[in-house]
């Protein structure tokens, strides 16, 4: 069985490393900086994933300051560490190891290229303890106020004056880094989107689609991500490749950072012979 598999454009996948994100649309970068720039947000967005759950857990502010060394053939090591939290080590270590290593990436004379990744990050808490009820009614009060109030600033992407930039992307013009950016969102979820789940499931032959929609929010990271498929594993996985998307520069209304909301279609074609369709053709000759 083969399967055809797109965002927007058609790609044929053949292999895909389970859970590990790979971010080797970094190494496309035209030079050292915006690859620099790419790999930080990639780290940066999925460490923002894990110290968001740290902090909701614990209902205690998260901050990391550090730097990790990128060795010439793509392996990362954690360097320097600053937090308030003893287990961030822990922490910076399973983010770390959920990246896939990336290629080499050579110099102009064809020299293999370290690098030094500086990362910096503070995540506060989501309220989440509704148990003083005096507190409540203000409390939601407020947070109901300030929800309304963020909805109305998000902005669509289409009609965004300054558009969101993925990192690495460099342009003159809005339509340019729009363009940019849709086409390395593609290449990211091509390039980690776990085949073999769909596979697994066993779906029938032809078109499925999956339609994801998310916001980068004014600090540039992937939230409030949904998806719709007609298999809930595909929704779960979908979302798992969109979260783990790289943080990015925030797009701008009327020169003021605000939420910027995207919609992703993820389009694969299951092309032969499904177990569920080989059965189906069984039980037809049967009845023939």
């Amino acid at each position: 069985m083969k399967f055809l598999f797109s965002v927007l454009l058609c790609f044929l996948i053949f292999t895909t490393q389970a859970q590990q994100i790979n971010i080797e649309i970094c190494n496309e970068a035209s030079n050292i900086a915006a690859r620099n720039s790419c790999i930080k947000g990639a780290i940066e967005s999925l460490l923002f994933n894990k110290l968001k759950k740290v902090a909701s857990n614990s209902q205690t502010s998260q901050d990391v300051q550090a730097e990790l060394y990128l060795d010439a053939i793509g392996n990362f090591y954690l360097d320097t560490l600053v937090s308030s939290n003893p287990q961030m080590t822990i922490i910076m270590e399973e983010t770390i190891q959920g990246i896939k290593p990336l290629s080499s990436y050579k110099n102009t004379s064809g020299q293999m290229l370290e690098d030094i990744i500086s990362l910096s990050l503070k995540v506060d808490p989501v309220m989440n303890d509704f148990s003083k009820e005096d507190e409540l009614g203000s409390d939601l009060e407020t947070q109901e106020a300030e929800t309304k109030k963020e909805e109305k600033e998000n902005i669509a992407f289409a009609v965004i004056e300054n558009v969101p930039v993925f990192p690495g992307c460099y342009a003159d013009s809005n339509q340019e880094l729009k363009a940019c950016m849709s086409l390395n969102i593609q290449k990211h979820v091509v390039n980690n989107f776990n085949l073999s789940l769909a596979n697994s499931l066993n779906l029938p032959s032809g078109k499925q689609r999956i339609a994801v929609q998310f916001k980068i929010d004014k600090f540039g990271f992937i939230v409030n991500v949904r998806a719709r498929a007609e298999h809930p594993a595909l929704e779960e996985e979908a979302i798992r490749v969109v979260q783990s998307l790289p943080r990015m520069i925030p797009g701008k209304q009327r020169g003021k950072e605000v939420g910027v909301l995207y919609a992703l279609p993820i389009i694969f074609h299951v092309e032969g012979e499904t177990p569920q369709n080989e059965k189906q053709a069984k039980k037809r000759k049967k009845r023939t």
